[in-house]
């Protein structure tokens, strides 16, 4: 037969209790051997229903006690309380005031009693002996059975502290695990934010290049009427040294000073071809300003292309050995000191 389990609270407050096994055989007085604590004094146990409590006496079965309350067992509490039983306490008088009136009758009861010795006698106290050799007997059958529930109940206990400690562990390690998941995530969000500005860059020298190739066209228009001024200007000398020789006629004789139309020509030229090479040689310094530009913020694109890769790429490694420690917890030390490494050289980079 499985035994009952049987709840007593150690107090009324209801925090402290004990869960003690009964079998048929279980007497009240078991119960509270096995409640109270070992050198305590008198204690007795109660049973409360609806406010109302009732002491249970010592030689009472406690499963035949259970059976009476039927389907209300559940609605009583039962009580160790750590002093005398009243009833108990009436007993003892009882006994007193008996042992008195036995002490005035003892002559006569002495010699009845002597002569009252004999086989009939030791037959009862052999037979009373015997009864309490089984109740005993069975008194340490259930306190075998208590303390095998006791060891049970115990390493119970045990196991639950054990996974309760281990429960600890591992939330001290998640609650490790998220701190260092909103870190990467900031971290992210910057990567996002220095990705953000290095598009704005380049659209930024995507202007300045288009800015730089209209220059360059303007240069290059410059520098074709400038061809057409030289080549003009050579016409101009040549037909000069033509006028000093003396090779044109109905001109001046060789040596005169120039005059007429070909002098003012030649003098406008002249100043138009110093105002080309002033206006060259200015688009040319912002030409070369705009090409140094342009190469910088080439060279910090690059830069800052080559450090977003980097960081992405480090990035997927850590996801990944984020999803591999979620498949296979072995090694979950190991990877939270690379992990743990991995954060402080990425905020060491950034």
């Amino acid at each position: 037969m499985t035994p009952m389990i049987l709840t007593v609270y150690l107090s009324d407050s209801q925090q402290m209790l004990t869960e003690v096994p009964i079998t048929p055989e279980t007497t009240c007085k078991d119960v509270v051997e096995f409640c109270k604590e070992a050198g305590e004094g008198g204690c007795h146990l109660t049973d409360v229903w609806k406010g109302n409590e009732r002491v249970i006496p010592f030689d009472h079965l406690m499963y035949e006690h259970l059976q009476e309350w039927g389907p209300r067992r559940m609605e009583v509490r039962f009580y160790l309380r750590h002093e005398d039983s009243p009833s108990e306490s009436s007993d003892q008088g009882s006994q007193l005031s008996q042992e008195q009136s036995n002490r005035g009758s003892g002559g006569s009861s002495g010699q009845s009693c002597e002569e009252r010795v004999g086989n009939p006698c030791v037959e009862l106290t052999l037979s009373e002996l015997q009864e309490m050799a089984t109740r005993q007997q069975q008194q340490i059958e259930t306190q075998q059975q208590m303390l095998v529930a006791k060891e049970q109940r115990l390493r119970y206990l045990q196991q639950q502290d054990h996974r309760q400690g281990q429960t600890v562990s591992e939330a001290g390690k998640l609650q490790r695990l998220m701190e260092r998941v909103e870190s990467q995530e900031a971290k992210l969000k910057k990567i996002r934010a220095m990705r953000g500005q290095v598009d704005y860059s380049k659209l930024i020298n995507g202007n300045l290049s288009a800015e730089i190739q209209h220059v360059s066209g303007q240069f290059q228009e410059k520098q074709a009427e400038l061809q057409s001024a030289v080549v003009k200007v050579d016409q101009l000398n040549q037909q000069l040294e033509d006028l000093r020789r003396g090779r044109l006629n109905g001109l001046q004789p060789l040596g005169g000073p120039l005059t007429g139309t070909a002098a003012l020509e030649l003098r406008k030229l002249y100043q138009e071809l110093q105002v080309r090479n002033k206006l060259n040689t200015e688009h040319s310094g912002r030409l070369q300003q705009n090409k140094e530009l342009l190469n910088k913020r080439n060279t910090e694109v690059t830069m800052m292309d080559k450090r977003i890769g980097d960081l992405r790429e480090r990035l997927h490694k850590k996801k990944t050995e984020a999803r591999q420690k979620e498949i296979n917890p072995t090694g979950r030390n190991s990877q939270i000191e690379y992990l743990w490494e991995a954060s402080i050289f990425d905020f060491t980079f950034i």
